[in-house]
């Protein structure tokens, strides 16, 4: 349909595309027109071609062009880069280079709109230099010659060194962190010596120069960046000196473009319209990003080609990122030098860019590396949209304060509230391990086992740390897109569902400690601020939408909850267009946790919540614009007397405890039907408000909080019906008496033994 580029270039190429005479192996990709192996951009002859291979910009070709939906539109970029042998200002600037193909190229500019570039100066413009050219296409010249017409200054940049030590720089910024001059690495500097003189006598040769206090260096060489460009990186002082008297001198200053260069996907599946502009700018890039890109920014992201014939040249190239497990292994395994990455099912080859099956050889797809901006990662829409399981039971029933799913945890752990590892440090070493064991085990059912292990070796490497570490280590592995977070939702959601029946209690054993630790968060012990909306997608059959509705239509509301973690976002945009269904929560008294802090995906805006909240249904209403239902939750935190014989550190037969607990139900209990209205005419409701208040101040911290929660429940009247109410009122004034002499001896006794208010 429209033309191909030259398929053999004047020069081969260093992959041995256009040599007739290179051996490639039987089992290595052939390189072609469309296809080289070499990571360097700058010496690939896709992403950087021969200037016969460049596109004339009256005809679109392969494979930067593709016919789409009845047009041409670019799918890749490239560059066009070359060495300055000519300059000449007569009537217009105008360069001539040779490529690294040995072509000869002449260069117009005609920068009408653009007499200042933000980019280069003509004053660079010298013979020796290096120039390259973003997206550069043919033109047919009135003396019938063929060169670029240059218009557009931000896609030219020029470096003030030759084209070979521009391309070796490059490559040294392509590959897994080195020194620049010598090539050591972050290791043992005598084991890379060794393998790089049988692997690549250039490296070795380099090497050699090295002085041998480096050979010598220890497993923990660090390297040192350049303090100007913060890019180049050197294991010793006299590294950085060679190299910046042998090149880096002239190319520190412009650094910052190769930066973005190394950062932009060439194979890029946006597609630009013809006649739009392009789509790149060196300047602009400048401009909305920073010069350098930190480990904060951005992060490295593996894709593999996800076509139904992933060597097809007839469409093209769609690409679909690893799990965010697999990405972490496989740029560990690529960091550390090794040739190939082991996966589930699956192994990387790093030499030639494949992932091959490994039950068959024969089955291989197209791999690639590229760094992203963190901000740029989507939304995911599988961890934001509720799909209940049972269509008849979309949610589970009242619980109490704690999940079912943790008290069984607790029980296999045989702990009580005292020694939760907010609590105790002593056991998290215990609880970790047993998370770590358990994750395997769940990864090994469903042949996940080496995304497991990881998993496992992560949570592990924080056994010894404080709680609060090892919290924040279980929320980052909560966040990542891999098996753990959906096999724990998945095996909490069906708890009381008749069907499953007590399937998940086998699960609390392996998942529960993980779970253990996810829940108690050491610094999450106030509730979630009050009239906080959260938001959930979520997709339903109309049967479930009708139960909904049904609740919301009662009197007496029905007390729901969801049994698992729900992940929603702060942000209504993020997740409003995800399912039929728009869940919006309003927080009035539940426990929820930020995730954005800890999570791979912080343009999400995770608020998790914890399993086991309560809600109501407020309203359900159809939105007709978008022809989608919104329902309307008040979330409840609601407390169960079970729970404190589960996780508790109460003692059932303490009778003065619930005294003392019975007053401040009496109290709020009492003033249930005042909610906020402290104005009220009646004096007795407020006066046994202020009583209760005194208690709860006389309470140490855990105390305090518990009769909150109690507290908060019979304030909503929601706790044990009105016989229970009437029967704490009347219990009211015994109580506060019984509570009054416990706290005079409690204060007497501690007065005697010395000691604090610890009591």
């Amino acid at each position: 349909m429209f033309k191909r580029t030259r398929d053999v270039p004047i020069k081969p190429c260093s992959c041995g595309f256009g040599d007739k005479g290179a051996i490639i192996k039987p089992n290595d990709r052939q390189p072609a027109f469309d296809y080289c192996p070499n990571i360097n951009k700058l010496d690939n002859h896709v992403d950087c071609p021969s200037f016969d291979a460049v596109c004339h910009e009256n005809e679109p070709c392969e494979p930067y062009w593709g016919f789409i939906k009845g047009c041409f539109k670019q799918i890749r970029h490239w560059c066009l880069m070359g060495e300055i042998e000519d300059v000449n200002y007569f009537i217009r600037p105008k360069l001539t280079i040779r490529t690294r193909f040995g072509e000869k190229v002449t260069i117009h500019f005609y920068l009408e709109n653009d007499n200042n570039p933000l980019t280069f100066s003509f004053n660079d413009a010298l013979i020796g230099h290096t120039i390259l050219i973003m997206d550069a296409e043919k033109h047919d010249f009135l003396d019938m010659t063929t060169g670029v017409r240059q218009e557009a200054g931000d896609l030219v940049v020029i470096f003030k060194c030759p084209m070979q030590a521009l391309i070796k720089t490059f490559g040294s910024m392509m590959t897994p962190p080195a020194c620049f001059q010598c090539e050591a690495k972050p290791s043992n500097s005598t084991q890379n010596s060794s393998l790089k003189k049988k692997e690549n006598p250039i490296s070795a040769n380099l090497a050699s120069h090295v002085d041998q206090d480096s050979q010598a260096a220890s497993a923990t060489l660090s390297l040192k960046k350049c303090s100007k460009c913060r890019i180049a990186l050197y294991c010793n002082k006299l590294c950085q000196t060679q190299h910046w008297n042998d090149s880096h001198k002239k190319l520190c200053s412009s650094m910052k473009y190769l930066q973005l260069l190394r950062e932009l996907d060439f194979a890029s599946t946006s597609v630009i319209s013809k006649k739009a502009c392009h789509p790149f700018s060196f300047a602009e890039k400048m401009v909305t990003a920073s010069p350098v890109a930190t480990e904060s920014s951005t992060h490295v992201q593996w894709m593999w080609n996800e076509n139904e014939d992933p060597f097809s040249e007839s469409k093209p190239v769609e690409w679909k990122p690893f799990s965010d497990v697999e990405n972490m292994i496989i740029e560990e395994t690529f960091q550390g030098g090794q040739k190939h990455a082991v996966l589930d099912n699956y192994s990387i080859n790093f030499k030639n860019g494949l992932q091959i099956l490994d039950t068959n050889g024969n089955k291989q797809r197209l791999v690639k590396r590229m760094v992203c901006n963190r901000d740029d990662n989507f939304v995911r829409e599988e961890r934001f949209t509720f799909i209940p399981i049972n269509p008849e039971r979309p949610f589970a029933g009242q619980y109490g304060w704690i999940s079912p799913f943790i008290r069984e945890a607790a029980k296999h752990l045989n702990i009580t509230r005292k020694h939760l590892p907010s609590k105790d440090a002593t056991v998290i070493p215990m609880i970790v391990e047993k998370a770590a064991v358990g994750i395997i085990e769940e990864g090994k059912k469903i042949r996940k086992q080496h995304e497991a292990e990881y998993l496992a070796k992560i949570l592990r490497e924080k056994k010894h740390a404080a709680m609060k570490n090892v919290w924040e280590c279980c929320a980052n592995l909560y966040s990542l897109e891999s098996f753990l977070y959906k096999k724990v939702n998945e095996t909490m959601t069906v708890i009381g569902d008749e069907v499953h029946g007590q399937d998940w209690r086998e699960q609390a054993r392996t998942l529960g400690p993980f779970c253990l630790l996810l829940w108690d968060n050491p610094s999450n012990d106030q509730t979630t601020e009050r009239g906080t909306i959260l938001y959930r997608g979520a997709q339903l059959p109309d049967e479930s939408i009708s139960i909904f509705k049904e609740d919301c239509s009662e009197i007496d509301k029905p007390m729901r909850s969801f049994p698992s973690f729900i992940s929603c976002s702060r942000n209504r945009a993020k997740v409003e267009s995800f399912g039929n269904v728009l869940f919006i929560m309003k927080v009035k008294h539940a426990f929820s946790v930020d995730l954005k802090p800890h999570s791979q995906y912080p343009g999400e805006d995770e608020e998790l919540v914890s399993p086991g909240v309560c809600f109501t249904v407020d309203r359900v209403k159809l939105d007709q614009h978008n022809n989608k239902y919104e329902i309307y939750l008040d979330l409840v935190q609601q407390y169960d007397w079970s729970d404190r014989s589960e996780i508790s550190d109460y003692d059932d037969d303490d009778d003065d405890g619930d005294n003392r607990v019975s007053a401040y139900i009496a109290a709020r209990g009492a003033d249930a039907d005042l909610r906020d209205d402290y104005d009220a005419d009646d004096d007795r409701k407020r006066a046994r408000y202020r009583d209760a208040c005194v208690l709860e101040d006389d309470y140490d911290d855990d105390h305090r909080r518990y009769l909150r929660h109690l507290a908060y429940d019979a304030y909503c009247g929601n706790i044990s019906g009105p016989a229970y109410a009437a029967a704490a009122r009347d219990n009211y004034d015994r109580a506060r008496v019984a509570f009054a002499r416990r706290v005079a001896d409690l204060r007497a006794a501690a007065r005697r033994d010395g000691r604090d208010r610890d009591w």
